[in-house]
């Protein structure tokens, strides 16, 4: 049987993070972006659960 933690030792939720949403709007990193858009084409996504 599984214990249900509480307290201190619960997990604790983690919200995404919006603060860098405004510099993406700026285009501070639009470069990277669109090189890592050209790669995810080019090639596809990595295969994380090949076993």
């Amino acid at each position: 049987m599984e214990k249900k933690l509480s307290g201190p030792f619960r997990p604790k939720l983690k919200k995404a993070d919006k603060s860098l949403d405004e510099l993406l709007d700026k285009g501070y990193f639009k470069e990277k972006i669109e090189a890592l858009e050209h790669i995810v084409k080019t090639y596809g996504l990595p295969k994380f659960d090949k076993e």
